[in-house]
């Protein structure tokens, strides 16, 4: 196979000696090389064990969340199809078995996964929903966007050579058209903790709220990015573009827009209430919870 047939899994992980093993021996199979970058100085067992199953691994400045060694990440990446992973994620047998096999199609820049949500002990949700759009997405760089209904889905399989990517809180990278393929297979996601508990949230959201409030503030031209140019970014290219132009100019200016998002996650979280869906319920919820700690972190009324 030559590099544009062949897979980099990426990690970029903080102390994780817990969980990290599961991973990795899941990637080891299936992907045709494993970079892990530990986000400041490893103070445990993570890297150690790493060691058993890559020689890629680095130690980056402490940053305080994973988008800022991506591009790090990409640049290491001697393939060109990117396999975005977590710690606490790791690949069922049947998706490690298809991985190859969808990257020779030459449809997509990137393909989506079947995310469960785990609430610290069991899924509280199993079966694969239906999709509601067509498996082909459009250029989400023009503000187009999945469906609500496919909010169970992860993107994270991408072609090195396509994509583009701002090194922000809580980024994607940014995927020309053909932009997504949803897929079938699961991607295992188990944390050693219940997610969507309060106590969860109020510690590592409001954690992660008070970092993407410093970079809110940033002006786009000072971002770290990578294969894109920031020279680009005019008025048309902003009107035209209406979710980059929220994300990279409108919430610095006025960050009252981002409790006005937060009332379509405020409408889901009730729905998933009222209807008695636990998964969509926990899912939004955390989302809602992020929108006002990050309003609140921009508005310095929470240190």
């Amino acid at each position: 196979m030559d590099n544009h047939s062949k897979i980099s899994a990426i990690l970029i992980v903080y102390h994780e000696e817990a969980i990290i093993e599961r991973c990795l021996k899941s990637l080891k199979e299936y992907v045709d090389e494993i970079i892990v970058i530990h986000d400041g100085p490893c103070q445990d067992n993570t890297l150690a064990i790493a060691q058993k199953y890559t020689s890629h691994i680095h130690e980056g400045d402490r940053k305080g969340m994973m988008e800022f060694h991506l591009i790090n990440a990409i640049q290491l990446a001697s393939y060109d199809w990117i396999l975005r992973i977590d710690a606490d994620e790791y690949l069922s047998p049947i998706m490690g078995e298809n991985l190859h096999n969808l990257i020779k199609s030459t449809q997509a820049n990137s393909f989506a996964f079947f995310w469960p949500i785990w609430d610290g002990s069991k899924y509280v949700n199993t079966k694969t929903p239906k999709l509601t759009t067509s498996l082909l997405s459009k250029d989400i760089s023009k503000g187009a966007k999945h469906k609500t209904s496919n909010w169970q889905y992860k993107q994270i399989l991408f072609r090195k050579s396509a994509i583009s990517y701002i090194a922000d809180p809580h980024s994607n990278f940014i995927v020309p058209p053909p932009a997504c393929i949803y897929t079938p297979y699961t991607l295992e996601h188990k944390p050693l903790y219940n997610n969507y508990s309060w106590k969860s949230i109020l510690s590592k959201q409001k954690r992660w709220a008070l970092v993407h409030a410093k970079y809110t503030r940033i002006p786009l031209s000072k971002k770290e990015t990578y294969n894109f140019d920031i020279s680009q970014v005019t008025i048309w290219y902003l009107l035209t573009r209406p979710r980059f132009a929220l994300r990279y100019s409108i919430r610095r200016y006025i960050p009252e827009i981002i409790l006005a998002e937060s009332i379509v996650f405020l409408i889901y979280y009730l729905n998933g209430i009222i209807f008695r869906n636990l998964a969509k319920q926990y899912y939004y919820k955390v989302l809602l919870s992020y929108k006002v700690l990050h309003y609140l972190a921009m508005r310095k009324f929470i240190r």
